[in-house]
């Protein structure tokens, strides 16, 4: 296999053996929205639209669909391998902004795990819906594939390589 060298924001970061996408920042962000929004849009959908109508079917394996394959395709971009090196792949600017994105990541999961609960609780008194095991394995499956990739989209918010002063 051959090194590959990609340029991230404004520093070349040499991966060995390894085929990541280099993407421009604004082109990572649409693609962050794309595969976040789709994600809960689809969990939302999924939970709210009779599925077994066709059309509901259809609306919401179609967005999970482009959801989860735009997740792969944010996964296997340079921002993601920034995002998941060891330390000693990258420079102490990038490590500063990798914590930042962990932490960022840690505080929307805690903040979903605490809200999916408390929405789902609020739910079952009022309504008297009661949650499955396919909804809470929806939402699990969501926050699972939000946190592999969420750093690398904190990240591509973060660099502002292509923003014109």
């Amino acid at each position: 296999m051959t090194d590959t060298e990609f340029q991230n924001g404004s520093s070349r970061v040499k991966i060995p053996g390894r085929l990541y996408w280099s993407l421009q920042p604004s082109r990572a962000r649409i693609l962050s929205v794309v595969s976040l929004g789709g994600l809960h849009a689809w969990l939302v959908l999924k939970w709210v639209l009779p599925l077994e109508q066709n059309w509901a079917g259809l609306l919401v394996s179609g967005l999970a669909l482009v959801s989860f394959v735009s997740t792969i395709a944010m996964f296997l971009t340079t921002y993601s391998f920034v995002a998941h090196a060891p330390n000693s792949d990258i420079d102490e600017r990038e490590l500063a902004q990798r914590n930042q994105a962990y932490l960022r990541t840690h505080q929307y999961l805690f903040t979903m795990l605490m809200l999916g609960a408390i929405a789902l609780e609020v739910a079952a008194r009022w309504s008297g819906f009661q949650a499955g095991v396919s909804q809470y394995q929806s939402f699990l499956t969501v926050l699972g594939f939000s946190s592999l990739i969420l750093p690398g989209c904190i990240l591509a918010w973060i660099d502002r390589s292509d923003d014109v002063s």
